[in-house]
């Protein structure tokens, strides 16, 4: 019989890129969320709270599972180009 009530716990592991700015590092990542990994890179290399994370151009949740071979990246939007109109 399961424990619906257990917490989910990945048994992914393996190797992934995490990417922000100048910062990458690929190292065994999978089997982690999101925000797991937000939570570790986020002082080290200064995330803002505003970074979206991306694979390829889907935007991921702070849910998601990394997976082996993933590469993700950290970005922020800086601003929009060209002048409202007046």
């Amino acid at each position: 019989m399961t424990n619906v009530n257990a917490p989910i716990t990945s048994t992914v592991s393996g190797r992934a890129t995490l990417c922000y700015g100048p910062w990458v590092e690929t190292a065994d990542l999978a089997g982690k969320s999101i925000k797991e990994l937000r939570g570790t890179y986020t002082n080290l290399w200064t995330i803002p709270d505003d970074a979206v994370a991306y694979k390829g151009k889907e935007a991921m949740t702070e849910d998601y599972i990394v997976q082996p071979g993933d590469r993700i990246e950290l970005f922020r939007r800086m601003g929009e180009k060209g002048s409202k109109a007046l």
